[in-house]
């Protein structure tokens, strides 16, 4: 049967019957389906022969190379053009669409890397590239109703949010619908209406974008002028049905979701408020007691009625002129509004505290000076090679996770053999032994040695900055217990902490040792002079607080929690 249909394919041009010997008739039933074997045949054959071959390694590139029908998609393969000839048959001729080396376009999307390497999409239409405009929308004075015409913005809209990640790709491709639906003779208020209410049903299509609705409206629909000499006839919505139970669910969830976000930001302002006022953010605070000053100052030469005509003036351009500029173009917002600017520079209190937490860490962290020496004593000629990778971006998500809990830089990753940390618990001999023993984990940076005993921010967890530590020594939590013990003891000024338990003790004391040492401080190296304390140059520091984020020495408190 298929050599039937692909042997006796014949059309009609020019009043003569020609026979097609190359392909098959598009728009039959089977071609798609026949086309997709076709070239699968081939492409399983080639990556079967990388695999026989041993060549498995090259198979792998080809783990991001897609295809739907005729249209192939390949990611970080740079060796995919290299094998097309391989691959497909000499008959069949490929092309090109790539853009640049960062995007290209596969069906309808475009894809694209920015600067940070991150992947974003959006829309891609080849009818946009035709010099001539194309008729393929419904006019509202034919004989459609007017609801299945209004649907079709909803439905454009929906399209445009799927396949756009960046908020102003979303907003120029719904304004561009906007201006050519208005000019078939839509409705602006209709628009603005079914906008509404497809950000109402199917507003986590859009949630990512974090941008009200209002300032949405605004962008889209946003200063339009009609004039008319007779008032707009209001069109009668039809009886919608009552809604069932999920969807009243749903609609409480959405509610409850808006009014939950409303408080977020209005709590996020707030704080925001309250950093100015208490001078947590200078150029914040400087711009309000500086502003009093300078109306203060005017009062001198200005009169009252003058000072009010410019006011008036300026607030005018401010809010109708140059607020408008900054809702519909995203992009001039972000680079010249500088109230915009300075307002997301404001920290809230969360963010304040971290900033604390940071900086209160940052006094405590040592040199690294291994990689000093390093630089200082080995110079080698520098060979070709690809670009070498930090450190920073070869750490793994836990010791990432681990850098967050305890605000530390990622500099400050646990050293080789106590990533994951080594179980123990925290000894409290003034307590019984029911509430003495508190678990966790203990880890060893370059700078600080670490005790979690909770897995979010909390006081619980102990930073000890190793440049505070006035003796680390091997001991036996009870003089009852067999054997040597299996605990360190590390004296903090005048506290002491005893972690117990740890397999392997001797093995993470000489780890602690051998950091200290390392780092010339005087408890690894006995050297008590002065030029040995004054690498303790963090504990003459004036402490502040952790923020409750956690628990320096001083600050650490025993309790059941």
């Amino acid at each position: 049967m298929l050599n039937f249909f692909i042997d006796n394919i014949f059309v009609v041009f020019g009043g003569k019957v020609l026979q097609q010997i190359v392909g098959i008739t598009m728009g039959t039933n089977c071609a798609p389906l026949l086309a997709d074997i076709f070239l699968y045949s081939y492409e399983a054959e080639f990556i079967q022969s990388l695999v026989s071959e041993g060549k498995r390694y090259l198979a792998s590139d080809f783990n991001l190379t897609y295809r739907y029908i005729d249209d192939v998609l390949s990611i970080n393969n740079p060796k995919f053009a290299d094998y097309l000839s391989s691959i497909y048959p000499s008959e069949l001729e490929v092309k090109e669409t790539t853009e640049t080396n960062n995007s290209a376009s596969y069906l309808d999307i475009m894809l694209s890397y920015d600067t940070d390497g991150h992947m974003n999409t959006s829309l891609y239409d080849k009818r946009d590239d035709f010099n001539f405009s194309i008729t393929n929308f419904p006019f509202l004075s034919s004989k459609i109703p007017s609801s299945p015409a209004y649907g079709v913005f909803i439905s454009h809209l929906i399209r445009y949010a799927r396949a756009s990640t960046k908020y102003m790709d979303f907003v120029l491709r719904a304004r561009r619908l906007a201006d050519k639906l208005l000019s078939q003779g839509y409705v602006c208020d209709r628009l603005t209406s079914s906008l509404r209410k497809c950000y109402g049903r199917y507003g986590e299509l859009v949630i990512h974008y974090d941008v009200p609705l209002s300032r949405m409206v605004d962008a889209i629909l946003g200063l339009r002028v009609e004039f008319s000499f007779f008032p707009a006839e209001e069109e009668k919505e039809e009886n919608t049905p009552e809604m069932k139970l999920f969807e009243k669910v749903n609609l409480a969830l959405e509610v409850a979701r808006k009014v939950q976000n409303g408080m977020d930001t209005a709590a996020d302002s707030l704080e925001k408020i309250k950093s100015v006022l208490m001078w947590r953010h200078l150029p914040g605070a400087l711009r309000i007691f500086l502003l009093p000053c300078f109306i203060f100052i005017s009062s001198f030469f200005i009169s009252f009625d003058s000072f009010s005509t410019f006011l008036g003036i300026g607030m005018g351009i401010k809010l109708f002129i140059m607020n408008y500029f900054y809702t519909t173009y995203p992009r001039l917002n972000e680079k010249y509004n500088s109230t915009h600017k300075l307002w997301n520079e404001l920290p809230t209190q969360a963010q304040w505290e971290k900033q604390q937490a940071h900086l209160q860490i940052h006094q405590y962290i040592l040199q690294n000076k291994i990689e000093e020496e390093s630089k200082e004593e080995v110079k080698e000629i520098p060979e070709p090679s690809l670009p070498a990778q930090s450190e920073e971006d070869n750490i793994s998500k836990d010791d990432q996770e681990f850098c967050q809990l305890f605000f530390l830089p990622e500099s400050e990753r646990p050293l080789d053999g106590w990533k994951g940390g080594k179980r123990c618990s925290l000894v409290n001999k003034e307590k019984s032994l029911l509430s003495a023993f508190k678990n966790g984990k203990l880890f060893l940076t370059r700078s600080f040695l670490c005790f979690e005993r909770s897995r979010k921010p909390s006081k619980s967890n102990i930073v000890i900055p190793l440049a505070d530590v006035k003796s680390v020594q091997k001991t036996k939590p009870y003089a009852r217990l067999p054997g040597s013990g299996m605990a360190i003891e590390v004296i903090v000024r005048s506290k002491a902490f005893i972690f117990g338990g740890i397999i392997n003790r001797d093995e993470a004391f000489e780890n602690i040792q051998e950091q200290g040492n390392l780092q010339s401080l005087p408890w690894a190296t006995g050297n008590t002079s002065k030029e040995g304390a004054s690498n303790s140059r963090a504990s003459d520091l004036v402490r502040r607080s952790s923020a409750g984020k956690f628990s320096f020495p001083d600050e650490y408190e025993d309790s059941d929690s």
